[in-house]
């Protein structure tokens, strides 16, 4: 087995392939994902989603994707004030034949009275077929969490009764 800064290289029945870091740490029962259906977030009330590093005692790579029906802004802030952390995300290991967990939290519909600093912000939609689609689940669309912090995802729609699909891939002992 060879290994590579963005992967390993594994041998099977005298052929090669590469398997990505991720996938490495699915296969190592240090990937978990979760996901949320909303099928009517409004304008005036965004849904927002709530990631909880204050258990955890490492950094740990995530990658979001959300996928809505209308055009929507979807912005990322870290330090956010939280007065209740609204409904529990069960986090699955990806590998399920491992009995290895997470320390992360999830949440929707937290309340929040400050959304903190925003560390990221994108437009979606505006397209024909009036879908909209953030991370496609690449390396490129992860974010490093630092620990001992929550970071929320705020999903604002341009119309109401906007359907929201919310998916979470958390990565673990990525160091």
């Amino acid at each position: 087995m060879t290994v590579f800064n963005n992967g390993i290289k594994v041998g099977f029945g005298g052929h090669e392939a590469q398997i990505s870091a991720f996938r490495q740490k699915m296969h190592e029962g240090d990937a978990f994902i979760a996901s949320v259906l909303d099928t009517e977030v409004d304008v005036d009330s965004p849904k927002y989603f709530l990631i909880d590093t204050t258990s955890e005692n490492q950094e740990t790579v995530v990658v979001f994707s959300i996928v809505t029906s209308n055009e929507t802004i979807i912005e990322v802030f870290e330090e956010p004030t939280i007065s209740n952390n609204g409904s529990s995300i069960s986090l699955f290991n990806q590998n399920r034949a491992s009995s290895k967990t997470t320390n992360i939290l999830c949440y929707e519909d937290p309340t929040v009275s400050d959304d903190g600093t925003e560390i990221f912000i994108q437009l979606l939609g505006s397209s024909p077929t009036n879908q909209s689609q953030i991370g496609a689940l690449a390396e490129f669309n992860a974010l490093v969490l630092d620990v001992n912090q929550k970071y929320i995802i705020k999903v604002t729609p341009s119309n109401n009764d906007t359907k929201v699909n919310f998916m979470l891939r958390v990565f673990q002992n990525c160091n």
